[in-house]
């Protein structure tokens, strides 16, 4: 009895998500709409620049990159596919932690945490190399605006207790992004954009977001 009732009810919640996820994804196909309306406005008034007087070279991405972040521990590399669209991995690490009291010995806590493993992938469009290039800025080692389309996936690797965060999550969206190189091999990167998480048993809007800061181990121009 208490079987059949709970496969009912697995079933019921399974259908009440459906439409729950039809509403978010809407909603974010919506917010998705005009953010990259917006962004691909700025792209194309900054493309078609026109400065007198001051020949530029054909802008091109480096035909790969491999960096060492630092803050969220992990290696990332781009690979360039032509001259303004890249391919763009990256895997990184997160944690999280904390502790809760015992409901009969107050006087107990038990730590709860998880280890995550982040595996990211980005479909990149850089936008403003011909606008920086005419400004006399930087543009070597693809230092840049873009537009993208991100694909994530959270993986709990080692967990404790009972973390608040131990689901495996896939999330995905687009994100606007920008990326700096400096002198000594320093690479600084931000971006951010709407996007949807979800695993096996729910689905919700989120905000795609990173900030990364590390060091070039390599490039390769040609």
């Amino acid at each position: 009895m208490d079987k059949r009732y709970k496969s009912e009810r697995v079933e019921i919640d399974k259908v009440n998500l459906q439409p729950k996820t039809i509403s978010i994804m809407k909603k974010i196909k919506f917010i998705a709409t005009i953010f990259f309306s917006f962004i691909l406005s700025q792209s194309y008034a900054q493309d078609y620049v026109k400065v007198p007087d001051k020949p530029i070279g054909e802008p091109s991405l480096e035909k790969t990159i491999t960096v060492l972040n630092f803050i969220s521990i992990g290696v990332s590399q781009e690979i360039r596919l032509n001259s303004l669209e890249s391919f763009h991995l990256s895997l990184s690490t997160g944690g999280t932690f904390n502790s809760t009291n015992s409901v009969t010995n107050p006087n107990t806590s038990t730590l709860n945490y998880a280890l995550f493993l982040v595996p990211k992938a980005d479909f990149r469009h850089y936008y403003n190399f011909s606008k920086r290039l005419l400004n006399n800025k930087n543009i070597t080692q693809n230092s840049g605006n873009y537009l993208a389309l991100r694909l994530s996936y959270e993986l709990p690797v080692l967990t404790g207790g009972n973390p608040v965060y131990n689901r495996n999550l896939v999330s995905i969206g687009p994100v606007w992004g920008m990326q700096r190189s400096y002198k000594g091999g320093i690479c600084l990167g931000l971006s951010v954009g709407p996007g949807v998480s979800f695993n096996d048993s729910r689905a919700f809007a989120t905000v795609l977001s990173q900030f990364h800061l590390g060091i070039i181990l390599g490039s390769q121009k040609n």
